[in-house]
């Protein structure tokens, strides 16, 4: 039963924005016949209200969604800002870094590419970067950042190479613009499952997951289907169910 409680925690009972609450409201007044499907004059809108009219959600769940309470929602589902570099293992936390930092992609992904180089020559990459960009980044960066970059000392020089925190970084980052989630994609695979957006964009971004697989195997699928693709995702599927999903719909 304490399982079956954490899993229905991550179900989704409320809308998460003003345009999912809208959605809701107006495919919930198709299905009880106060509004045509006609009626509404956006075509990509109508589409989406369509699908959720027709779908397996029933009235009582889209009522939750349509009542929610839209004072404090934002307008739309917020894109994914962190990426989560190493999971929480016993009393240790987990570690997420932010998914937009162009300065912090382009340093790295420098020493990643050149598997080493001397500080002098990471300052000369970092000179030319300003330049190119007219922003003000300076070695004090390097000070700043050294959880990423290791440096030690090669033929009297300073040399710098990735950390395992530094190359940890550089995987997930290209990873994640592999298989960056969008709202909308959020929103669909929520549709079908009811799992919270928090829970599906995490899990995406850290398993590496083909978004356009999965969406088109939810919308094929059973509801035995979804339901497993729903336990995968939430973490409740027995272990090798888990593995073996994440094996199918893994970017290759």
């Amino acid at each position: 039963m304490k399982h079956l409680n954490e899993f229905l925690n991550l179900i989704n009972k409320k809308s998460e924005s003003k345009a999912q609450q809208s959605l809701m409201a107006v495919a919930l007044q198709v299905r009880e016949g106060d509004m045509k499907i006609s009626d509404i004059e956006n075509e990509s809108f109508k589409l989406k209200v369509k699908e959720i009219v027709d779908g397996e959600m029933t009235n009582t769940q889209l009522r939750d969604f349509a009542e929610t309470k839209t004072k404090d929602l934002p307008e739309k589902l917020e894109e994914i800002k962190t990426i989560q570099v190493k999971r929480k293992y016993r009393e240790y936390d987990s570690i997420s870094v932010g998914a937009n930092a162009p300065v912090r992609h382009n340093i790295l992904g420098f020493i990643a590419e050149k598997g080493q180089c001397t500080k002098d020559e990471l300052i000369e990459f970092i000179n030319s970067k300003n330049e190119e960009s007219g922003s003000k980044t300076n070695a004090n960066w390097i000070k700043r950042n050294s959880h990423y970059i290791k440096e030690f000392t090669k033929d009297g020089c300073v040399c710098c190479k990735l950390s395992k925190l530094g190359e940890r970084v550089v995987k997930k980052t290209n990873l994640n613009e592999n298989s960056k989630v969008t709202n909308t994609e959020i929103e669909i695979i929520q549709h079908y499952t009811n799992i919270t957006s928090k829970v599906i964009s995490d899990f995406i971004e850290l398993n590496n997951i083909n978004i356009d697989n999965l969406i088109n195997y939810l919308q094929k699928g059973k509801l035995k289907d979804r339901v497993d693709v729903a336990m995968s995702i939430a973490g409740f599927a027995p272990s090798k169910q888990k593995q073996d999903f994440i094996k199918k719909f893994k970017n290759s």
